[in-house]
């Protein structure tokens, strides 16, 4: 079988170093970019199937990078960044960013966002794992073997979490993404929409299993399978 190739996007050689060790004993092939420019021109010669980001690059800023990145060819980009700002989380998953990890870097916990990150599939296939089954052509969902009708509304919010798995959303974030404004403070479409997918996924009794609230912020879908259960 052949290896995962991921492109290892840091302007500190060390880290990156250590990065790309730790995953080639995990089974990962990696190659290194220290700028941005050489990353963009290495990402354009060969297909990775994963883009480990540093936010903070000599000489452009991660998110524009990873914007770029997305123009050239649609890959799951893990961000690192050492700025715990939610302002900054919002812009890096309006630029494409699927998940980011805040720096320190703990090994086995960015290597379980690496796996649930590999998880996805490419638009227009099923996602599958040992319980979820996610049709993104046909819109259709099984769940422990069961199929699961959705509205178009409460399954645009499955697909967002399942493009998003094992991170915080803002309820504003959601709700700019999926209705299109800024929360108010005071809608609950939102809140209503996770209630009712929770109930259609077996999941409406606390403590949930799939959609976690995270109090005073937003949600957190949790990908069957992935080492974060």
């Amino acid at each position: 079988m052949r290896q995962p190739l991921l492109l290892i996007v840091e302007d500190d050689q060390r880290i990156a170093a250590l990065i790309a060790s730790f995953l080639q004993r995990e089974g990962f092939e990696s190659v290194i970019a220290t700028e941005g420019q050489q990353a963009l021109t290495t990402f354009s010669n060969r297909v990775f199937d994963l883009v480990v980001l540093d936010l903070m690059l000599p000489d452009i800023d991660g998110t524009k990078l990873a914007a770029k990145l997305k123009t050239v060819r649609d890959c799951p980009i893990l961000m690192l960044t050492a700025i715990d700002d939610e302002l900054q989380e919002v812009q890096a998953l309006d630029a494409g960013i699927d998940d980011y990890l805040s720096k320190p870097v703990q090994p086995q916990r960015l290597l379980a966002r690496i796996k649930a990150l590999l998880r996805r599939v490419k638009p227009g296939h099923s996602l599958k794992d040992t319980s979820l089954i996610v049709n993104e052509i046909s819109r259709e969902v099984s769940y422990l073997g069961q199929k699961v009708l959705l509205t178009d509304a409460e399954f645009d919010l499955l697909d967002f979490f399942l493009k998003h798995p094992n991170q915080k959303i803002s309820r504003d974030h959601l709700i700019k993404r999926l209705r299109g404004f800024d929360y108010d403070g005071l809608d609950r479409s939102i809140d209503m929409r996770v209630s009712a997918l929770r109930k259609k996924l077996s999941d409406e009794d606390a403590p949930y299993r799939l959609i976690k609230t995270i109090r005073g912020f937003g949600y957190l879908f949790v990908m069957p399978g992935s080492d974060c259960q």
